[in-house]
């Protein structure tokens, strides 16, 4: 395994997450997800264990950088980014004639954002009108799906011409 190379890229993907809080958002829960494409690329490239390696590296620093460890929100994304790794590894490992990365970076992005609403569910709310959400949810996932589903795509491609090969 290309040690220095995962960390490189996990660094990238912390980078990415913190400058991301520096956007601003119409809700105050709503990321854009940008350093998904990270994740997604590593789980392509290298699979899923160093995947979810960047994941929980990215999520856990970048919590550490912007003052966020260990409250509430770092739980949802921890859980949320584990969740959505191991679900676009096997979108990728099952159907990867059927879908393309803006496709594998929609159904991780569903999957994070349902992963937190159950979460907010069980530990906070406990109440069935949580799910109410769930259209906005939907409908966001596919917005952020496809940026990060994009970038996913431009940042392989890069990859792969330059820094995989050699």
């Amino acid at each position: 395994m290309q040690k220095g190379k995962l960390t490189l890229l996990a660094g990238i993907a912390i980078g990415i997450y913190a400058l991301e809080t520096l956007i601003p958002k119409p809700l105050p829960w709503l990321r854009l997800g940008l350093s998904n494409a990270v994740v997604l690329c590593v789980i392509v490239i290298f699979g899923l264990k160093y995947g979810l390696l960047v994941s929980i590296f990215r999520t856990t620093v970048g919590s550490l950088l912007t003052g966020m460890f260990l409250n509430p929100f770092f739980f949802f994304g921890l859980l949320g980014g584990v969740a959505s790794a191991c679900v676009m590894w096997g979108s990728y490992a099952i159907g990867k004639k059927c879908f393309s990365l803006i496709g594998i970076s929609i159904i991780g992005a569903l999957t994070h954002n349902i992963t937190q609403l159950l979460l907010a569910y069980i530990m906070y709310i406990k109440r069935v009108e949580v799910f109410y959400l769930l259209p906005v949810f939907i409908l966001l996932s596919v917005i952020t799906g496809i940026i990060t589903g994009v970038g996913a795509i431009y940042l392989k491609k890069i990859l792969e011409s330059s820094f995989i090969s050699t």
